[in-house]
């Protein structure tokens, strides 16, 4: 279910020590006022209370919170948090997605009140750490954590995604050979085997190209977090004659395609085909920035099986919030 919008959540306000419920006037305040409201400091400010008002909660389990606040704000605001506190804007091209699902049990007419937001909003950081905790990487950082709510038959479910990177990874070379497809099969000439391929190349290019760095002194805090899967390349053809070179838009090659799965089919030309599908990926990237929304990450993947090898694409795009740490 899409998270809540930020006309909705800017109504909310700037106290949320006593939680306030999303109510119909709110939004409709908030729809002719947005123009005003949209300081960077200013939710950042909402961020930072809701954060402090969970733990002053489950540090004084008697503290009355007054009020009560709808699943998909609290959603919006445990994401906004973790982020706020853990995520790390790092281009780290080495990286883990960990994915966990759980019910969650709102009262009956859709709202958590303090406490029960509290314990979420613990529960989430929990799992977060478990995700954490799970990669065994040295230098190991958050880089984002995305959460998204359902309802499944009356049913409330939370998906908990954490994209984890390690920041201090194998050297790789600038000026690089060709890169076999995926799999970190390495380098065509040999090499780099179980560290590099040309997914995670083309990953590290498109992040660089796509990122915006933030001003000095401040770091990005994202909201509203959303992951968009390109995983089945076969739904966007390229239109060029099909023969497992650039046949579509997503690199895809095929057992049964002469000339089939050969060498020359693995490694991914420098000159014509890197940069074919360097500019496509791009292009999906920039797709999903609709609104206010920007990009912020993405991991590419290269799988195969005895029949086909192939591409398979996440991308990340979030509502961005310039902050200024001090």
């Amino acid at each position: 279910m899409k998270k809540l919008s930020v006309l909705l959540l800017l109504a909310i306000g700037m106290g949320l020590i006593l939680f306030h419920s999303c109510q119909k006037e709110q939004s409709d305040k908030a729809g002719s006022e947005i123009q005003n409201i949209a300081k960077d400091d200013a939710m950042i400010r909402q961020i930072i209370s809701f954060k402090e008002t969970c733990k002053s909660i489950l540090a004084n389990p008697g503290l009355k919170s007054g009020g009560s606040m709808r699943v998909d704000s609290a959603v919006f605001y445990i994401e906004a948090a973790i982020n706020y506190t853990y995520g790390i804007n790092n281009p780290a091209s080495d990286l883990i997605v960990k994915e966990s699902l759980f019910p969650i049990y709102p009262d009956r007419d859709g709202t958590f009140n303090g406490e029960e937001l509290a314990a979420l909003n613990q529960q989430v950081i929990d799992t977060v750490t478990e995700h954490y905790s799970s990669v065994p990487w040295t230098n190991k950082i958050i880089i984002l954590v995305d959460l998204e709510f359902s309802i499944n038959h009356d049913d409330y479910l939370l998906s908990v995604t954490t994209l984890i990177g390690n920041s201090d990874p194998d050297p790789i070379p600038s000026l690089a050979p060709q890169w076999k497809f995926g799999e970190k099969r390495g380098a065509c000439t040999g090499g780099y085997e179980g560290i590099m391929d040309a997914a995670i190349k083309l990953q590290m290019n498109v992040h660089t190209a796509m990122w915006d760095d933030p001003p000095p002194n401040h770091t990005w805090t994202f909201t509203n977090i959303s992951r968009h899967n390109f995983h089945d390349p076969l739904f966007y053809p390229s239109g060029n004659q099909l023969d497992n070179y650039m046949d579509y838009l997503i690199y895809y090659a095929s057992a049964s395609i002469y000339p089939y799965l050969i060498d020359s089919v693995e490694c991914i030309s420098n000159n014509i085909e890197m940069p074919f599908y360097f500019h496509n990926y791009v292009d999906f990237c920039e797709s999903l920035e609709i609104g206010n929304l920007k990009y912020q990450r993405c991991e590419f993947v290269g799988k195969d099986n005895d029949t086909y090898w192939e591409h398979e694409l996440s991308i990340w795009v979030g509502i961005r919030w310039e902050t200024n740490p001090n």
